[in-house]
């Protein structure tokens, strides 16, 4: 040991009157150096811009549209002969719409120059059937639109076909005022649709795709692309809704919309008799939405069963009013069955959502067997943030419904109204409320976020609510957050509730179960980790269960480097006021083995045993002698402990390494490589569990796409082994020579736990960046 250790003050600990409950605080004034920035500001970006000046050329024969009319007297059975006999008052836009529906080809539709303000009332729908038709009303070049078509209410513009363009027109007064829907039945798909640049008024819905207007299945829309609109809806701005069986619609970008009164809405499965249908790579961003009821939302299904959203992701969007939310089966249809729907792989990051926050709901109203899985909720400003597994019974049991691998992470929360969710808080947990039973929320990670709850609870993990029973929530990761204040409000459900609560069952609640939670690093009002822990905290619930994993993680770090260039320093700090800490370092190298080499003052160690006074710190460096060894560092100890390791190689600035978090089946995070500039990511991928592993590496670039040869296994790293090497090492036949995007490192293998470690160089001045890691999604 490097010194005696003096009694030890043992924290207090408060038992309260409910059962199995305990509050542990110790006093600080800051999160510990690992955790870094808290809150959603390194994730908030200006929007780029969505040109407003749309660029289109003409393609194939241009058709000019010369009267404001919605009469056919002109020949109409093909553009040849309406172009040689437009009738008496030239040719109106029916017309020219028409003969693109007879005479199949690539056509343009301007509007002639006289037609500028121009308002052409619609007696009926306008649909584009015969496809590859570019619809221009911008007359003048400025983006915006100079001729408005009108309605009495029904359908305005419908696409029923491939490769049409609208752009820059007014729409008013219909029911729907553009509507992507098949007139006829069954197997047919739509590819290569642009909405873009388009001001709708007086609307009930804005956009609408992917409805019924016949029977059949098997509908297919595919790389549509809807931009730069400003629509005033009543009820939907842009929406999506696919019913049947076997629809699906794919790659479809919803961006820089501008949306009033009706926001973005993508729900597959609607009625009770749809099943089968799939969304798949739906991009929302940059878009502005103000006075929605929900801003966005996507469902998997309504009543439904068997439908599929897979690859969502909502970025950058501002929002006023209204909230996002997702959503596996929102059963409102007593006797439904909506059973094994699934939405998979969705980010929400760097919004700003004034309005009620974000929800995840797997199943509600008698929903069954519903899954939610690897969702990332990353650097939003927000009111709010809600996990419920399964809600409301209705003549059925709402039951069996799962939420898994969850990242909140770096969001900044702040609760000016009460919870999205009864019985909630900040941020917010529930496997149950309202009767639902048999339901699981599992594998959350939540951390480096920013809440001020206005008096609720901040962090809130909760088994079952209002009779919810045998729910359980499990594998709950809590560190580096930051919570402006205790609950403070009256009338909550319970008293002696903290900052960051976790309570088994509430109002009628039993059988539910929380297991394997970790509290670590957390600073609640200026006090460092208070939390309150309640199996039955308030009359009426009973048989309810929670275990607080107490034991402190081990810190893990890599890179550790030594030799006649390059020395580390560990630095390890006492995060009590109150209590001495005992602990140990151990080395280990790449392959996992024990790792000898010198430190200054000690000679050659393997390991080293420490004791730190509260609040204070220990230092351990290397001598920089020998040859070169290159591993890792474990660090075990009895209380709460910090640290980071500094690297010094000759002539190069000190770089400053942060702990490894090591997580579930591997992790993800963003690099960037220029050849041109020096500059390029190394990645540091430690096994921290107990057997070998192989590891699959993805690269992907910055729209979320696989990039070509990016694709790697590492057939296995030992236990405890570590592998460093730079985006070029690790993806040789990838052209990385100017690239920005994410690698993901996943482990081939159940059970396995991997660290990563990711460093950009080549910073100004030859300065090193510790990139932040997440969980691999």
């Amino acid at each position: 040991m490097l010194s005696p250790r003096p009694s030890v003050r043992v924290a207090q600990v408060v038992l309260l009157s409910l059962s199995c409950a305990a509050s542990v605080a110790f006093a600080a004034d800051k999160l510990p150096v690992y955790c870094g920035e808290v809150g959603a500001r390194p994730y908030q970006q200006q929007p780029p811009e969505v040109a407003r000046t749309f660029v289109l050329r003409e393609r194939g024969a241009v058709i000019t549209v010369t009267n404001s009319s919605d009469v056919v007297n002109g020949d109409v059975s093909g553009v040849t002969a309406l172009l040689a006999r437009p009738g008496p008052d030239g040719i109106s836009l029916r017309e020219a719409v028409t003969a693109t529906n007879n005479e199949r080809g690539v056509y343009t539709i301007r509007f002639d120059r006289n037609l500028k303000g121009a308002s052409i009332l619609l007696g009926d729908r306008l649909v584009f059937e015969g496809g590859n038709v570019t619809i221009n009303g911008d007359i003048d070049g400025d983006g915006n639109p100079d001729v408005t078509v009108r309605g009495r209410g029904g359908f305005g513009l419908e696409i029923a076909s491939s490769g049409n363009t609208l752009h820059a027109l007014a729409v008013e007064d219909f029911g729907v005022g553009v509507g992507l829907a098949p007139l006829v039945s069954g197997n047919k798909t739509f590819t290569d649709n642009t909405v873009s640049n388009l001001v709708m008024r007086r609307v009930e819905q804005g956009v609408a795709g992917g409805y019924r207007a016949g029977s059949g299945t098997g509908y297919r829309w595919i790389n549509t692309f809807i931009a730069g609109n400003a629509i005033e809806a009543k009820s939907v701005g842009i929406g999506f809704w696919l019913g049947a069986e076997g629809d699906l619609v794919e790659a479809t970008r919803i961006v820089g919309n501008r949306l009033s009164g009706g926001g973005i809405v993508l729900a597959i499965g609607p009625g009770p008799e749809d099943r089968g249908n799939r969304a798949v790579d739906t991009l929302i961003a940059y878009n502005t939405i103000a006075g929605a009821i929900e801003a966005v939302s996507v469902y998997a299904s309504f009543s439904g069963s068997q439908n599929l959203v897979d690859g969502v992701r909502i970025i950058g969007n501002r929002v006023r009013g209204g909230g996002v939310a997702i959503s596996t089966a929102d059963n409102i249809i007593p006797g439904a069955a909506a059973e094994e729907n699934v939405v998979r792989n969705v980010l929400i990051m760097g919004n700003v959502i004034e309005g009620s926050g974000i929800g995840a709901q797997a199943g509600f109203g008698g929903a069954r067997n519903n899954a939610i899985t690897d969702l990332s909720i990353i650097g939003n400003v927000t009111s709010g943030i809600g996990l419920v597994a399964s809600a409301r019974t209705v003549d059925r049991p709402t039951e069996a419904n799962e939420i898994s691998r969850v990242v909140i992470r770096g969001n900044t929360v702040q609760l000016v109204q009460p919870p999205q969710f009864p019985w909630g808080g900040g941020v917010s947990v529930q496997a149950g409320q309202h009767g639902g039973m048999r339901s699981q929320v599992r594998d959350v990670w939540i951390s480096q976020n920013e809440i001020d709850a206005d008096g609720h609870i901040g962090i809130n993990i909760t088994g079952g609510w209002a009779r919810a029973a045998d729910n359980q929530i499990s594998n709950v990761q809590i560190w580096c957050n930051q919570v402006a204040r205790p609950p403070a409000l009256a009338g909550d459900p319970f008293a002696d509730m903290a900052g960051i609560t976790l309570a088994g069952g509430v109002s009628g609640a039993t059988g539910n179960r929380i297991r394997d939670v970790r509290v670590q690093d957390n600073l609640v009002a200026g006090v460092l980790d208070v939390v309150s822990v309640h199996d039955n905290p308030a009359d009426g619930s009973s048989g309810n269960i929670v275990r607080l994993d107490t034991a402190p993680a081990p810190l893990l770090f890599a890179p550790f480097l030594n030799g006649p260039a390059v020395t580390s320093e560990l630095v390890l700090s006492n995060l009590s006021t109150t209590a001495w800490i005992e602990g140990r370092a151990e080395f280990f190298d790449e392959s996992g083995l024990p790792l000898t080499t010198g430190f200054l003052g000690f000679g050659d160690r393997s390991s080293m045993d420490f004791s730190i006074a509260p609040e204070g710190v220990v230092t351990f460096t290397t001598d920089g002698q020998r040859g070169a060894v290159s591993g890792s560092v474990r660090v075990t100890a009895d209380g709460r402990v910090g640290g980071f390791v500094r690297l010094r190689q000759s002539n190069l600035p000190e770089a400053v390494v942060a702990e490894s978090k090591a997580f579930p089946q591997g992790f993800s995070a963003v690099v960037r490589r220029s050849k041109a500039d020096g500059l390029d990511t190394s990645i540091t991928m430690l096994n921290a569990g107990h057997t070998a592993v192989p590891l699959d590496l993805l690269l992907r670039d910055l729209a979320g796409s696989e990039v070509t040869g990016a694709k790697q296994r590492i057939e296995n790293l030992p236990p405890g082994g570590k592998l460093t090497r730079s985006l070029a090492e690790l993806f040789p036949s990838a052209n990385t020579d100017n690239f920005q995007g994410t690698v993901t490192v996943l482990a081939a293998a159940p059970g396995a736990r991997i660290a990563g470690t990711v460093l950009e160089t080549g910073m100004p001045s030859g300065q090193v960046r510790n990139l932040p890691v997440m969980p691999a999604r």
